[in-house]
């Protein structure tokens, strides 16, 4: 999400914005003497650095909805072992059992893949 910041965004976005001025407003002998190809790989890695920043965006997005559901897992888990209390039967005690290891292992995932994006120490 650090990498993500709206500031940096905004910067690449003006200078992306100052590129493309830049090539439009360049003379002829730029295009001669090269700095017009230099210009332009400039503006596409800018446009490539901001997709990037499009694609780790939906990346925490996706994230943060995960961490979203593991939460509704673990209210409905909650709210399963209330009614636990109240008497029910073997059964329902082992589907229970089920649905916290199943939540337990999601959780366990999105902390390893933060671990191998390196959010998570």
């Amino acid at each position: 999400m650090n990498v993500t910041q709206a500031s940096d965004r905004d910067r690449i976005e003006q200078e992306i914005a100052r590129l493309e001025r830049d090539i439009e407003a360049s003379a002829p002998a730029d295009q001669e003497n090269g700095r017009l190809a230099i210009k332009q790989e400039a503006l596409d890695s800018y446009r490539q650095r901001f997709h990037t920043f499009d694609r780790l965006q939906l990346r925490v997005d996706q994230l943060l909805h995960q961490a979203g559901r593991c939460e509704e897992s673990l209210y409905s888990a909650r709210i399963e072992m209330a009614a636990i209390r109240a008497g029910m039967s073997e059964t329902q005690v082992d589907s229970v059992i089920e649905a916290l290891q199943a939540t337990i292992h999601q959780a366990k995932e999105v902390q390893d893949e933060l671990k191998r994006l390196g959010y998570w120490a």
